[in-house]
């Protein structure tokens, strides 16, 4: 709020439990949900809440609840789309980002003046459940006005009838997927622009699946983000003088990581966290191998020294 979201003017924030943060007002999202779904087992965790608040006690006492909030967070995403459009109705575009997702605004705006806010547009960086692709809600996603009000107007039962499917679900963005499919709005493929990688993790070669290419491509999100991170790429974004420019993946390289390596060509005990594929040795388990029909020579040997694996990531392709 004191950085990135500084650029949004007026933003609606949305919980399960009203309240206020400063001089922002947070909603409660879950408040009309269908009564006999709220007083069920999937909202013990959201009347726990209520009663904390209402007898004065510390509700971060329950932030270590996790899987109870997560049978909340399929409820959330109709309400959360029909309030937006009741107390913010007729903008362009509609951005939702979690509390640990971090927008380019540049970005953003340089990107959506290539849509039509008035065409049916839901883009996001998808996913899967059940061969369904969906907006990752994490990685933030955008609706435009016109796919709001063909989902929205004249569809005065819709959170009820979404609160029943719910209850047979358990992600909310999937939910959400389902709603917007329901009314002939489809998910635009913008995988890796917005993105669920925060800056420790984020790819800069090849993706994991053939033609992904991130180097050149705007970045829009980031996800699970620490204050840490918020506050160096907000530093990152104040630096640049160019704003007409889009920031690049190979832009968050330079800054964030190409100063960081090592002058040698060695750094003892260095994980980079890459998960495209494991080596190891014979009698030792893998979590992603590369098939044994596809290793080459090199790579069979790559577990015997620290040169044998140098060796071997060098003609891995999708080895930056």
């Amino acid at each position: 709020l004191l950085s990135a979201w500084r650029c949004a003017e007026d933003p609606l924030i949305f919980s399960d439990l009203a309240t206020t943060l400063g001089s922002y007002q947070i909603y409660d999202v879950l408040d009309n949900i269908t009564e006999s779904i709220k007083n069920g087992p999937d909202f013990d965790y959201y009347r726990k809440l209520q009663d904390y608040k209402k007898s004065g006690q510390d509700v971060r006492e329950l932030r270590n609840e996790g899987e109870a909030g997560w049978k909340l967070d399929k409820y959330k995403f109709i309400p959360m789309l029909k309030k937006t459009w009741m107390m913010r109705p007729n903008h362009d575009w509609y951005i939702f980002l979690e509390g640990d997702t971090y927008a380019f605004w540049t970005n953003i705006l340089l990107w959506l003046q290539h849509f039509d806010p008035n065409g049916l547009h839901y883009l996001g960086e998808q996913t899967y459940v059940n061969n369904e692709g969906f907006a990752h809600g994490g990685s933030g996603f955008i609706i435009s006005r016109g796919a709001m009000a063909r989902v929205l107007d004249d569809d005065p039962d819709i959170t009820i009838r979404y609160d029943q499917i719910a209850q047979n679900e358990y992600y909310g963005d999937y939910v959400l997927m389902k709603a917007l499919k329901e009314k002939g709005v489809e998910l635009g493929l913008y995988k890796p622009l917005l993105q669920g990688e925060p800056p420790a993790t984020l790819r800069y070669g090849p993706g994991r699946y053939e033609g992904e290419r991130y180097w050149c491509q705007p970045l829009m999100t980031l996800h699970h983000v620490t204050p840490l991170d918020v506050d160096a790429v907000w530093q990152f974004e104040q630096q640049r003088e160019d704003l007409s420019q889009p920031i690049l993946f190979a832009d968050m390289y330079q800054h964030f990581m190409a100063e960081r390596l090592p002058e040698s060509d060695t750094l003892d005990d260095w994980y980079n966290h890459s998960d495209d594929a494991n080596i190891r040795a014979p009698d030792q388990e893998e979590d992603k191998p590369i098939p044994p029909e596809e290793m080459t020579p090199t790579q069979e040997e790559a577990y015997k020294s620290p040169e044998h694996c140098a060796a071997a990531c060098a003609e891995y392709p999708r080895c930056m």
